[in-house]
């Protein structure tokens, strides 16, 4: 029960900074700008705004942290209708902007507190851009208050409907996510003839291995869909947080 415990523990650590769902495209990264949340699209925009392009950009220096899209990136992401994807992590709202080769330009603006749309495999959120005649020549992203630099590294534009993770990878980490119910069972039965406080804290650590997998893996998604972005936020470092705890107070009972 150790070993399964352990492996429980390694895969939530890979899931949360590790893995990352396949890249539809390779085109360039996007720069970055850091603002106050009074700055709007017009604003960041202007002639004389500098953006971050280098290797160190991904910042949370700001309230509002801006990715930018380049035509270039924009066209290696692939034709047709086209998302924005991104790594789900907590914000208190999310800007998409678009400005068009006729100088038209629209936008999507979600706050952190209402459903987000996610990939029915892995723990991808996206927006898709608005569809006009003109062709996109930039493409902005605002996030006011992000919790995880994460989203912003993996932040991409895709034809809509790609990316995510293989059908066998999601079957796998159902099948790990499942195998920890069983130490849930066992300490059930033995708490009602041994009644250890050892017992309860393992049951705790189970749960919390299973939640924070479950949210790191975008497992949840398909079984509670439209999880908004601050309850993910919250309820993935709650889960992480907890299970430390209840692993460190599981040693100490046990010992």
């Amino acid at each position: 029960m150790s070993l399964l415990r352990l492996a429980f523990l390694f895969l939530a650590v890979v899931l949360s900074g590790g893995l990352s769902p396949a890249r539809a495209a390779s085109g360039p990264a996007p720069c970055t700008l850091q603002s106050t949340l009074w700055d709007d699209y017009g604003t960041v925009s202007a002639p004389g705004v500098r953006r971050d392009c280098g290797p160190d950009r991904w910042s949370l220096a700001g309230q509002r942290s801006w990715l930018f899209f380049d035509a270039r990136a924009i066209a290696a992401a692939g034709r047709g209708p086209l998302e924005f994807n991104a790594r789900t992590s907590r914000f208190d709202r999310i800007a998409l902007h678009v400005r068009y080769a006729d100088g038209a330009t629209a936008s999507v603006v979600r706050r952190g507190s209402q459903a987000m749309p996610y990939r029915a495999a892995g723990p991808d959120f996206y927006l898709t851009l608005p569809q006009r005649a003109a062709s996109p020549v930039e493409v902005a992203v605002a996030f006011d208050r992000l919790g995880f630099p994460t989203t912003l590294k993996t932040a991409r534009l895709a034809p809509a409907g790609t990316g995510g993770w293989s059908t066998q990878t999601m079957l796998l980490i159902a099948l790990f996510t499942g195998l920890a119910l069983a130490p849930i069972v066992f300490n059930i039965a033995f708490f009602r003839v041994l009644r250890e406080r050892f017992l309860l804290w393992h049951m705790t650590l189970a749960v919390c291995i299973i939640l924070h997998t479950s949210l790191s893996s975008g497992l949840a998604f398909a079984v509670v869909p439209g999880i908004s972005a601050l309850a993910y936020g919250y309820l993935s470092q709650i889960s992480f947080s907890v299970g430390i705890l209840a692993a460190t107070m599981f040693c100490l009972n046990f010992l």
